[in-house]
């Protein structure tokens, strides 16, 4: 039920894109196309066909909050407009969660383009303190609005402070911007100094127990 001439690329964010996909996962999706009218029906028949109640219940709920300018903004957005919003509106957090974007539908042409974009603005200079207090302040505001078991809570802490070091570091080492997992992206930056290898391998192995 998608159109032919141009058919919408989804962009998986979270644990879909990390390829880290779990149980209780939903899917945190951003839809775009390339130009013209939004092919905004249908987005939503495959919304709505993704969503069908199945003998087990609901397979995955859908999130689609991380578009541009959140719910307030359009459903479909085109590529151009998505590259103009992360490059002059978005959010530092905004640009903390397209370290786990991946386009998992859409062909390699767009693919390809999406990806440029995602590389221009993860391999941007960054000040440090700011990117540190945007962080922070939005792990708290995370706690804040919602209850997390001890575990999911030193997942959400590990992936935090793996992806501070993607943003910090990504300008000088663009091999951190292809890492979209948090295990690989602590390996990384044990190589590169910023942690300890002894203190990237006692993350990595709380986050293996965590997720287990």
């Amino acid at each position: 039920f998608l159109p032919e001439d141009d058919p919408p690329a989804v962009i998986g964010y979270g644990n879909l894109g990390a390829s880290e996909l779990h149980y209780s996962s939903d899917l945190d999706l951003v839809f775009l196309h390339q130009c013209g009218e939004a092919p905004l029906r249908a987005v939503q028949r495959m919304i709505n066909a993704m969503q069908l109640p199945l003998p087990g219940g609901k397979l995955y709920s859908i999130d689609t909050r991380l578009r541009p300018n959140g719910n307030a903004g359009m459903l479909v957005s085109t590529l151009e407009s998505f590259a103009d919003y992360q490059d002059r509106h978005a959010w530092t957090w905004e640009h903390q969660a397209l370290i786990r974007a991946r386009c998992v539908l859409g062909s390699d042409a767009f693919k390809s383009r999406f990806d440029d974009v995602r590389r221009k603005v993860l391999g941007r200079s960054r000040d440090a303190d700011e990117v540190r207090r945007s962080l922070a302040d939005m792990r708290r505001r995370q706690l804040e609005q919602r209850s997390e078991r001890p575990e999911k809570r030193l997942l959400g802490d590990i992936q935090f402070v793996a992806e501070l070091g993607v943003l910090l570091n990504a300008a000088e080492n663009s091999e951190l911007i292809e890492a979209r997992a948090t295990m690989e992206q602590l390996r990384l930056l044990a190589d590169l100094g910023w942690l300890s290898g002894v203190t990237a391998e006692q993350l990595i192995d709380v986050f293996n127990r965590a997720a287990a």
